[in-house]
């Protein structure tokens, strides 16, 4: 470190790898840093530092107050440093703030990632995370001649989850029902996607039809297939 540039150590580094450095300080800092290829190499370690912790961290549940304490945190902080205080050591332990730092850093990742939206799953990869919850009980869908259409995932309160392997053909619709007695609309559906979220009668028998956009009352034609539940 040049001797010209002793009020820059590796506290106020820190602190501009935090974001915690004025506008006009973090020009400084910014400016001797192109002077010093050293201390330059050091802050850049620290960035992927920061992001390396962040993006090692398992995902979690984050209390819904998470936002709200946080900022919550920062007016009082903020309010603290306004009120008259009694004079203190202006030098900070280095790894005391390194470790405040990267905590405050985790916290705000997961705060930020609750509101990013979430990856949007196919219809292979829902079908495959409903397979593999405790009772699910997966089986494939046959039509009259015994080709596979689809995978039916029956949970244990007998409600259903089911993939066809295609979309219906144009103009049409899939429809579910259930036949107890009585025959009951399950649904209508448009994509390849059926999800049968009221439970249906053990015993019952669970079939689809093909109907016209927006679906029929009672079914117009022979199912294309069926399944007992």
């Amino acid at each position: 470190m040049n001797p010209s540039d002793k009020t820059i150590d590796r506290d106020v580094l820190l602190e501009y790898v935090m974001g915690g450095l004025t506008p006009e300080r973090e020009k400084e800092v910014a400016t001797y840093l192109r002077q010093n290829p050293e201390d330059a190499a050091w802050v850049r370690d620290m960035f992927e530092t920061l992001a390396t912790v962040a993006l090692d961290q398992e995902p979690v549940s984050v209390p819904a107050s998470a936002e709200s304490d946080l900022l919550k945190r920062i007016r009082k902080e903020s309010e603290a440093k306004a009120r008259p205080t009694a004079s203190v050591p202006k030098r900070r332990n280095f790894w005391a703030q390194l470790g405040i730092g990267l905590a405050l850093g985790v916290v705000v990742f997961f705060v930020v990632q609750r509101f990013l939206p979430q990856p949007t799953l196919t219809a292979e990869q829902r079908l495959e995370q409903t397979c593999n919850e405790t009772g699910v009980i997966c089986e494939p869908l046959l039509d009259a001649n015994n080709v596979e259409l689809g995978t039916l995932a029956k949970r244990p309160d007998n409600t259903l989850f089911v993939v066809f392997n295609a979309p219906p053909p144009s103009g049409q619709v899939y429809q579910g029902w259930e036949i107890a007695g009585e025959i009951a609309s399950r649904g209508v559906y448009e994509g390849q996607i059926l999800e049968i979220t009221e439970p249906l009668a053990t015993g019952s028998t669970f079939g689809v039809t093909l109907e016209p956009p927006g679906g029929s009352p009672q079914p117009t034609s022979d199912p294309i297939t069926t399944h007992v539940i």
